[in-house]
């Protein structure tokens, strides 16, 4: 039985360490990439994996919600807001954001856009807000959630398809690299050092 659970430790610590450290060059790549201009891009330019930097200046409000899950189960606290957010020339995409730490600040922008360029109520423009992250395309549930908020703001299915660009943006924070590097390289170290020593003991 010792030997089992010794067994099951040393692949447990391997697989751990093989995975931050995978996780941890990874981003080292992404902390030393240098990102795209977000507000410089054009339509055509924005496509998925693209690292992108710039601050966003409007948003059309929140189109889907993600929630935790506990084996399955969902839970009540919300993890990630989806929001629309005008990009390029004359596009849109979504961005996801911690519905704790940033979801107030877009809520606001949300209510900022809609009286500054809709409702003409304020000649204050929306705060804008700084965004860091990778663009990566919706999965088709997503997509399917995102259209429907267009349709909703009074796009036409001719304009979705010419403007609301099927990617969203994921805030990225990959400045701990290094921590993530050398706490893989231990635990994959300890592991290793485990199956030395209790082959050396056979």
């Amino acid at each position: 039985m010792l030997r089992n659970l010794l067994t099951r430790l040393k692949i447990v610590l391997i697989l751990i360490g093989i995975a931050l450290l995978a996780f941890g060059i990874y981003n080292a790549v992404m902390a030393h990439k240098t990102p795209y201009n977000l507000n410089a891009l054009g339509d055509k330019e924005i496509k998925p994996g693209m690292l992108v930097e710039g601050e966003i200046y409007a948003n059309l409000g929140a189109y889907e919600e993600s929630y935790s899950t506990n084996y399955g189960v969902k839970q009540k606290s919300t993890v990630l807001w989806y929001y629309i957010i005008p990009v390029g020339e004359e596009s849109y995409m979504g961005i996801a954001v911690n519905a704790n730490t940033m979801g107030a600040k877009y809520d606001r922008q949300t209510d900022q856009t809609y009286a500054y360029y809709f409702e003409e109520s304020t000649n204050i423009p929306p705060e804008t807000i700084s965004v860091k992250g990778t663009i990566s395309k919706m999965d088709k549930d997503d997509e399917q959630y995102y259209k429907t908020a267009l349709k909703e703001l009074g796009f036409t299915d001719s304009e979705i398809l010419k403007y609301g660009l099927p990617y969203y943006i994921s805030y990225g924070n990959y400045d701990h690299w290094l921590v993530m590097c050398l706490a893989g390289a231990g635990i994959l170290a300890l592991g290793v050092i485990l199956i030395i020593l209790t082959r050396n003991k056979r």
